[in-house]
C-alpha cells in the first residue's frame, strides 16, 4: 500500500470544540490523499470520537503533556517514513477546501521551495503576523515586545520581526513561518535534521525549524491567495505558565542562534532584560485579571 502524498501533525491541548472543526475542515478539503495524526497533549475528556470522523484520522496519547515541540515529533513519528509533505496544522485553524491541494501543487512545481505557508488570518479577518516573519535578533524581537514595531511599520530594521515593511498582498520568500500552519517537503526536514527541536516545549520551534531549513538551501515561501482561519483566542489573557514558556523560548533561541551567544558580557544583560520584560507582562496580566474582576 502506497504513503499518502501528505502527512497531517496536529497537538491538542484542551480545545476539543476547535479541534472537532478543524478535523471535519480537513476532511472537506479538495485533497483526499491525506493521513492526520492527533497528538492528545493531556485533554480533560476522551477523544476517541476522532478516529470516528474519518479513517484517515489517528489519534496518539501519550502519557503526559510533551509540548508542541515533542508532541509533533511524536506525531511525524506516527505517519508512514516515506510520506513525502508533512504539515504541522493547530487544532485552532480551519482550512479553506482547495488551500492545501494548492500549496501542494505549488511544492511539486517549485523544487527550490522547502516550507510554505498560506494567508493565515485572524476570526476578525485581518492578518496572522506569525505567518510572515523574518529571523528575529536583539533589535527586532525588542521593537516587536515594546510596540515599536507597530508605530515604525516601514522601517527594515525596527518592522523586521514580523516585516512589516513588505506587503502581504503578493507571494513571496520569508524568513520565518508558524508552526500553527507548515507545509514542509520532507527531504528539505531530513536535510535540516527533523522536524522540531524539543528543547523548546512551546513557541520558539517553528522559528529554529524555518532557519534550518534556509541553511539547508532551501527557501521559506509565503502564498497569500490561499488562506486559513486561525481562531486562537482572541481577547483572552495569557496564562503565566505560557507566558514563561515564551520568554524561555526566547533565551534557547539566542542560546542556539545568536551572534553573541558565546559572549558572557551580552548573555547576563540579555538574560536579565528577558527576565524584566517576562516579569513586566506577568504583572500586566495580572492588573488585567483584577480589573475584570473589579469592574461592573
Amino acid at each position: 500500500m502506497s504513503s499518502p502524498r501528505l502527512g497531517i501533525v496536529m497537538v491538542h491541548y484542551h480545545s476539543e470544540d476547535l479541534l472537532g472543526q478543524s478535523l471535519k475542515a480537513l476532511i472537506a478539503s479538495s485533497c483526499p490523499d491525506f493521513e492526520v495524526v492527533v497528538v492528545n497533549n493531556g485533554s480533560s475528556r476522551p477523544l476517541d470520537w476522532i478516529e470516528q470522523l474519518d479513517p484517515r484520522i489517528k489519534l496518539v496519547t501519550p502519557e503526559q503533556n510533551l509540548g508542541f515541540a515533542a508532541g509533533s515529533n511524536l506525531a511525524l513519528n506516527s505517519l508512514p517514513p516515506d510520506v513525502p509533505r508533512i504539515l504541522t496544522l493547530n487544532p485552532d485553524v480551519m482550512v479553506e477546501p482547495t488551500t492545501i491541494e494548492r500549496l501542494l501543487d505549488q511544492l511539486d512545481s517549485d523544487a527550490t521551495i522547502g516550507i510554505i505557508t498560506c494567508r493565515l488570518l485572524l476570526s476578525d479577518g485581518s492578518l496572522d503576523p506569525a505567518c510572515h516573519r523574518n529571523d528575529p535578533n536583539l533589535i527586532s524581537a525588542f521593537a516587536k515586545q515594546t510596540g515599536l514595531q507597530r508605530l515604525f511599520r516601514r522601517n527594515r530594521l525596527l518592522g523586521d520581526y514580523n516585516m512589516t515593511w513588505h506587503s502581504r498582498n503578493r507571494p513571496h520568500e520569508v524568513g520565518c513561518v508558524t508552526g500553527a500552519f507548515l507545509l514542509i517537503r520532507r527531504e528539505a526536514m531530513e536535510q535540516a535534521g527533523g522536524l522540531f527541536d524539543e528543547r523548546f516545549f512551546l513557541y520558539g520551534e517553528d522559528l529554529d525549524l524555518c532557519r534550518r531549513v534556509r541553511g539547508a538551501g532551501w527557501r521559506v515561501f509565503y502564498e497569500p491567495s490561499s488562506w486559513a482561519t486561525h481562531v486562537k483566542g482572541s481577547g483572552r489573557t495569557r496564562r503565566a505558565a505560557t507566558t514563561l514558556h515564551f520568554y524561555r523560548a526566547m533565551w534557547i533561541y539566542y542560546r542556539k542562534w545568536g551572534f553573541f551567544r558565546r559572549n558572557p558580557l551580552v548573555l547576563a544583560p540579555l538574560a536579565l532584560a528577558i527576565s524584566l520584560m517576562g516579569l513586566l507582562e506577568l504583572t500586566r496580566t495580572q492588573l488585567r485579571l483584577a480589573w475584570r474582576r473589579v469592574r461592573p
